[in-house]
C-alpha cells in the first residue's frame, strides 16, 4: 500500500494525533517516531518541527540523528560498501532496541564542519580532566567524562544524559538513561530494515525534488551548517555523491513509509 502523501504541517498534526492516542492507552513507555528520508529533503527541519510541537503537549521529546552511528571516514574499509561500512549498524540496531524496550544506551557525537563527517573525540588537552577508572557500557570501554559535561551539554539528545570518553578511540559518548519519552529517529537509513520498521509507532518519509535538496544542501553549506570549509565545487560533488546512495539505496525504500511528505 502507498503511503499518504502530505504536507509537513499535516503531518505534525498527525503526529500529535498519534501520541495522544498512544499515550491514551499506553499512559507509560517509549514512543519512537521516525523519520526516514533522502539527502537534504528536509528531515531534520520536520524532525524539529514534531519535537517542538510535541513539547507544547507537555511530551519530553527528542531527538536521535542517525548521522551519529557513522564511521569517521579513517576508520571504514577502503571498499566503503554504504551503508553496512559506512555506520555501525549493529551499535544503531542495540541503541533502538534499547530505546524501545526503556533501557540506556550509548551514542557518539559527530559534526560535520570539516570536509567529511567525523566523530568528537576528547583533546588531549582534556584527557587530565577525564578520571582513569575504566568501565564498561555496552560492548564500549570507556572513562567517565562528567566532567566535560558543561561544555558539551548542547550536543546532548536528551537532557538526563551522561557523559562517557570510549577508551580506545576517545570518542565522546551519551549515555541516555531509560525514560519513557518520545522519541524521533531521524536519518536516511530509518526506513530501510525490517527489523529497524517493527520498533516504530509512526513512520514518515521526506522526498524533494533533485534541484530542490541540491539548492538546500548548497544553502547549508554557504551558511556554515554543514562541511563550511568546502568550496561550492567541492560541495556540488558531495552532494552528486549522496545523490547515488539515495538512487542506489535509499530510494526504494520510502515505500514503507505510513506518510510521505513532499518538499518539492
Amino acid at each position: 500500500m502507498s503511503p499518504k502523501k502530505w504536507t509537513v504541517k499535516q503531518a505534525v498534526s498527525d503526529a500529535l494525533e498519534k501520541v495522544r492516542t498512544i499515550r491514551a492507552d499506553r499512559p507509560t513507555g517509549a514512543i519512537l517516531i521516525a523519520v526516514g528520508g533522502l539527502t537534504a529533503a528536509g528531515k531534520s527541519f520536520l524532525s524539529r518541527q514534531f519535537q517542538s510541537a510535541l513539547r507544547t503537549l507537555g511530551e519530553k521529546a527528542w531527538i536521535l540523528e542517525g548521522d551519529r552511528f557513522i564511521l569517521p571516514k579513517a576508520r571504514r574499509p577502503p571498499s566503503e560498501r554504504y551503508p553496512e561500512e559506512v555506520y555501525e549498524l549493529d551499535r544503531l540496531r542495540r541503541a533502538l532496541a534499547a530505546l524501545t524496550a526503556g533501557e540506556a544506551f550509548l551514542a557518539p557525537f559527530y559534526h560535520k564542519m570539516g570536509t567529511a563527517t567525523d566523530r568528537v573525540s576528547v583533546p588531549v588537552r582534556d584527557a587530565k580532566n577525564v578520571p582513569s577508572t575504566l568501565g564498561h557500557r555496552g560492548d564500549y570501554r570507556v572513562k567517565d567524562a562528567s566532567p566535560l559535561l558543561a561544555e558539551h551539554r548542547q550536543r546532548l539528545a536528551c537532557a538526563d544524559s551522561r557523559l562517557w570518553v570510549d577508551a580506545d578511540t576517545k570518542d565522546l559518548l551519551e549515555e541516555v538513561p531509560p525514560n519513557g519519552d518520545v522519541w524521533i529517529f531521524d536519518s536516511e537509513l530509518a526506513l530501510a530494515f525490517p527489523d529497524f520498521r517493527a520498533y516504530y509507532d509512526r513512520s514518515y518519509a521526506v522526498w524533494a525534488s533533485r534541484v530542490r535538496r541540491r539548492r538546500n544542501f548548497l544553502n547549508a553549506v554557504l551558511k556554515g551548517e554543514r562541511y563550511p570549509v568546502l568550496s561550492e565545487e567541492e560541495a556540488r560533488e558531495k552532494v552528486e555523491g549522496f545523490f547515488l546512495e539515495d538512487d542506489r539505496f535509499n530510494q526504494r525504500h520510502l515505500r514503507h513509509a505510513q506518510v510521505c511528505i513532499d518538499n518539492t
